[in-house]
């Protein structure tokens, strides 16, 4: 019986290596059939005149279009900006106009407690900064 188990280890091993060696066969036929359609597909990239006229006048029509919304993107950012200033000067004189109506003197101070003042002071500005 031990020659009968040696006997089908072989049969199993040499089984085995024969279908490893057909499976890279079939490998080996699909790669070169793959490469031989890629050489064959290749497209040519003859151009005629007019195609190369074609093309070159749409790329500038593209262009341009795009140099107009470019611009007009421009204009639109310049009088965003410029309604932006023009807001915060109007901002600025309604404030100073309104400062200016204030200027009444307020001597409603209160209480004063010097303990807080010195404990805010001293939190404000620690000496150990």
């Amino acid at each position: 019986m031990d020659d009968f188990g040696n006997i089908l280890y072989f049969i199993f091993i040499a089984i085995s290596l024969a279908g490893g060696l057909w499976q890279n066969y079939k490998k080996q036929k699909e790669k070169q059939k793959e490469q031989k359609e890629e050489t064959y597909s290749a497209p040519s990239y003859e151009f005629k005149s007019k195609e190369v006229h074609e093309i070159s006048d749409a790329i500038q029509e593209s262009d341009a279009k795009a140099r107009e919304q470019i611009e007009m993107l421009e204009q639109k950012a310049l009088k965003a900006w410029k309604n932006r200033r023009i807001k915060r000067r109007s901002d600025i004189l309604i404030e100073s106009e309104s400062e200016q109506e204030d200027d009444t003197p307020k001597s409603d101070i209160g209480e004063f407690d010097a303990r807080k003042a010195i404990i805010y002071s001293e939190i404000i500005n620690p000496p150990y900064l």
